[in-house]
């Protein structure tokens, strides 16, 4: 029952506790929509697209950054002030 990292070498460079964390959510929301809680799956995959980018395959049970969304939210972040440096 186990997701994985999809390929993609444009994959940008998460930590490793970046990886733990969206690997657990990926399995919380999978186990979720199991149960039929799809507020709480939806939930799940809405924290995954907008903190991390990640966007999940269920047909092929992988996930992976989406590179284009991940660079909107880092551009957003330096555009409102919000970023760091």
């Amino acid at each position: 029952d186990e997701y994985g990292s999809g390929g993609g070498g444009g994959r940008p460079v998460l930590s490793e506790e970046d990886i733990h964390a969206i690997s657990q959510m990926v399995e919380d929301r999978y186990y979720a929509k199991r149960r039929g809680e799809f507020h709480i799956s939806d939930n799940y995959g809405e924290i995954l697209k907008t903190r991390y980018g990640v966007k999940v395959d269920d047909r092929n049970r992988e996930w992976s950054v989406d590179v284009n969304a991940l660079s909107a939210m880092e551009d957003n972040v330096v555009e409102d002030g919000s970023g760091s440096g």
